[in-house]
């Protein structure tokens, strides 16, 4: 936007000044994750939407997965723009507890994981994604010696 001010004085003397300023938007974040249900040990991708001009995002892991592999949280840089995408992969822990079995039965609740938006001045928005695994990423391999 811009801004522009003419003053004039008593004896009609004039002036005018112009000042330009960008309304930066407010900061939202959505998220989610695939594929959905996944296996121990396959790669997981974070899709996640932001605008307002974020510039971290910082994904948060439950303490299973944490436990797991401490190289967690997740957390990345991005350019500062009014709003993108980001794409950002993971591989799960070949030893991630199952939440599904192979008939869809439930064995504990689905992991939770955070995920945070940052700007600049440190203004925060936080969503969160829910994960089942099932399966594993061997599962159906065969061996076979001659």
């Amino acid at each position: 936007y811009q801004y522009r001010v003419t003053v004039t004085d008593p004896s009609g003397a004039s002036a005018t000044a112009s000042v330009s300023f960008t309304v930066l938007s407010s900061l939202t974040i959505s998220a989610s994750v695939s594929p959905n249900p996944a296996k121990q040990g396959q790669k997981i991708t974070f899709k996640v939407d932001t605008t307002g001009y974020a510039k971290f995002i910082t994904i948060y892991f439950p303490a299973e997965i944490y436990n797991l592999d401490s190289t967690t949280p997740l957390f990345v840089q991005i350019p500062e723009q009014a709003s993108r995408t980001d794409y950002i992969t993971y591989y799960l822990p070949l030893k991630t507890p199952k939440t599904l079995d192979v008939n869809n039965n439930r064995l504990r609740q689905p992991y939770i994981f955070t995920i945070t938006a940052q700007k600049a001045d440190g203004t925060t928005k936080t969503t969160t994604v829910t994960l089942d695994v099932k399966g594993n990423i061997y599962d159906g391999l065969r061996t076979e010696t001659k």
